[in-house]
């Protein structure tokens, strides 16, 4: 699979020539000749034509990038023991190819993934329209790049967590990729997200093919709708089956709960804060609560959260917020 090749790793021969086909293209003096033999070398591997169009995103994006993305790409390339790493500099501001671990080739999408195409902060969303008619939703703190060249739509989950809705009727797959491994699907609705170093898929609609970033066959799984699994180094674990229906359901803005632990939808509210509400695990075990909470509108939530759970919510001097257990059967404002 061409594609996961590509994500792995790509010759230095590939990254030299596309970069070089980036500057001819975008000379004065290029010639018909010149594009017919650009079109030729494209036609001869689909991991031409991919990486040229990454590359060139990439130069776009580094033309236009300010210091301190600059300075965060340096910082990957002066890494500790890497040696004859060659930079391929184009006008100026340009285009830096990577090359040379010990003869390999630096993996390239972790040289893409410093200059994202799309980024959400903490507490924000954002709803992605794709030319294809599909759209992905972003989710905080959520970092994507999209390829949408070659007729295929390829998105790449950078951090964070994204909700895919496929347009039905699709002739080429739907691909989200992450650095653990790769979600495909054909005319679905499912989200993926990466958490501590795990990439967790969970199927609202359809069936999505998951695979680890080996793209081995036999380590891949094919999801139903309901179906959650996690893909940790070369395997695809199923987890606990899920409602369907609630999948996704943090898109519309809202956390809802169905007599769920206060511990889990507090940690669930917390990831869109930018200070966390404070809790004693311990303490609040066993309390369960029921509801739905605006995302965009944190005081509601947290009250609405304590008239369900029968807690009460506390603020500090410094303005630190405590959910606690409520003795006196009073709500503090």
């Amino acid at each position: 699979m061409e594609e996961a090749d590509l994500s792995e790793r790509v010759s230095q021969e590939v990254i030299s020539a596309a970069a070089e086909w980036i500057g001819l293209l975008d000379s004065d003096d290029v010639s018909v000749s010149d594009r017919a033999a650009f079109e030729a070398w494209c036609a001869q591997s689909q991991t031409h034509r991919q990486t040229f169009e990454r590359m060139r995103g990439f130069h776009d994006r580094l033309e236009h990038s300010d210091s301190s993305e600059r300075e965060a790409l340096q910082q990957l390339l002066d890494q500790p023991g890497r040696r004859s790493i060659r930079k391929t500099v184009l006008f100026g501001a340009g285009l830096i190819a990577a090359i040379g671990v010990a003869g390999v080739a630096v993996p390239f999408d972790s040289l893409l993934d410093r200059f994202p195409d799309h980024q959400t902060g903490r507490g924000q969303q954002q709803v992605l329209a794709l030319g294809s008619g599909s759209s992905i939703v972003l989710d905080t703190d959520t970092a994507v790049r999209v390829n949408e060249g070659s007729g295929q739509d390829d998105v790449r989950l950078i951090s964070g967590r994204v909700f895919a809705k496929v347009r039905d009727g699709r002739k080429r797959p739907f691909v989200v990729e992450t650095p653990f491994g790769s979600a495909e699907a054909m005319g679905t609705a499912y989200s993926v997200e990466i958490s501590n170093q795990t990439m967790v898929v969970e199927v609202a609609k359809s069936t999505v093919r998951v695979c680890p970033i080996s793209g081995a066959a036999r380590g891949c799984a094919t999801l139903a709708p309901g179906d959650r699994a996690l893909v940790r180094g070369d395997r695809v674990i199923k987890g606990t089956r899920v409602d369907p229906t609630v999948i996704g359901v943090w898109t519309s803005g809202w956390i809802e709960a169905v007599d769920e632990d206060l511990v889990s939808v507090l940690g669930r509210l917390n990831r869109y804060r930018v200070t966390p509400v404070g809790f004693d695990r311990e303490a609040l075990k066993g309390v369960r609560v029921s509801g739905s909470f605006p995302i965009k509108d944190q005081g509601a939530a947290l009250r609405g959260i304590a008239l369900s759970s029968g807690t009460i919510v506390t603020r500090s001097a410094d303005g630190a917020i405590t959910v606690k257990l409520d003795r006196t059967g009073s709500l503090a404002r």
